[in-house]
């Protein structure tokens, strides 16, 4: 949801942990909030500081395009291919 949400120009505040600190991390920097898990008060300052932002939407989406890779429908069928060949027959 979180790329989804950088792709579309919306900032993101999540907790901190697993996905969200991958996508932070190929993501430019600022683009991804967290905040440390069970800290209702860290989230509602930072969900306060995004809502008040004032850079544009725009700034998010361009933070997006390092974690936004869109395969192609050939790499698809290339990954089941290659998982189909080493799969053992049923």
């Amino acid at each position: 949801v979180a790329v989804e949400a950088l792709a579309s120009g919306v900032p993101v505040v999540a907790t901190d942990g697993g996905g969200p600190r991958e996508i932070r991390a190929g993501a430019s920097p600022g683009a991804v909030r967290l905040v440390p898990i069970r800290d209702a008060a860290a989230l509602g300052g930072v969900l306060a500081e995004a809502l008040t932002d004032a850079r544009p939407t725009s700034t998010a989406r361009r933070a997006a395009r390092p974690v936004l890779r869109t395969p192609e429908p050939d790499q698809f069928a290339a990954v089941f291919r290659a998982v189909a060949a080493d799969s053992p027959r049923h």
